[in-house]
């Protein structure tokens, strides 16, 4: 019989765990965490009448990976979805909503985001900038920090980027892969001519989709 032995009980420490297990039954596989509970970065803590997550508060729906192991482990009853049709960042000791029409961020409607008091000004012509700026150099794969402040400028990475990547993935972006996390971007960066203009291309497409079914 193998021995395996797996070094932190975080997310990755876990999953590694889970999977080994589920690959090979019959291996040894032990797990050893320094600290008095598992989950790493995974925290939840209830402040006053608030629960608040201190690391990863949500995962993306439309990757089914998750969703899938979250069936498997008996948790579907615990999944919370957001209702509230409105997300919030807190900065400067002040809550800003999240500009309406936002996708992960990126804006696709001008009034709302020309409105929001989240970013200085000059980090608003910044971003609109992008509408005339070339794909990322790199033909390669690029971190997701690297290729938003490409994009949209450090101001709006800081502000408003990484705030809602931290909610998913809860590491630093600078060292996430863009083509693991969100391959998508790089497709429409490369299929648009930048990121502006492929998330603009993006939601008219869907906006005839709809259209389309309803009319049918």
């Amino acid at each position: 019989m193998k021995k395996v032995v797996i070094v932190g009980g975080g997310l990755s420490g876990l999953s590694a765990a889970y999977y080994l297990g589920k690959a090979k039954p019959m291996w040894d596989i032990q797990l050893y965490e320094s600290a008095d509970r598992f989950g790493g970065k995974v925290q939840t803590k209830h402040i006053q009448r608030y629960t608040v997550e201190m690391g990863p508060d949500s995962y993306l729906a439309r990757k089914p990976a998750m969703t899938k192991l979250v069936t498997e482990l008996g948790l579907s009853k615990d999944v919370v979805i957001n209702k509230t049709d409105q997300a919030y960042i807190y900065s400067r000791r002040k809550l800003y909503p999240i500009p309406g029409g936002s996708i992960v961020g990126i804006p696709t409607k001008l009034i709302p985001f020309a409105e929001t008091r989240l970013l200085s000004t000059a980090a608003k012509f910044r971003v609109l900038s992008d509408y005339f700026k070339r794909p990322y150099s790199n033909q390669g794969d690029v971190s997701i920090g690297d290729f938003f402040k490409y994009h949209l400028g450090e101001e709006m990475v800081a502000q408003l980027i990484e705030p809602l990547m931290a909610g998913i993935y809860g590491g630093d972006i600078y060292k996430l892969s863009l083509d693991s996390a969100f391959p998508q971007f790089h497709q429409m960066e490369r299929r648009s001519g930048n990121l502006i203009r492929g998330v603009l291309d993006l939601k008219n497409v869907a906006y005839r989709n709809v259209r389309e079914y309803s009319v049918s």
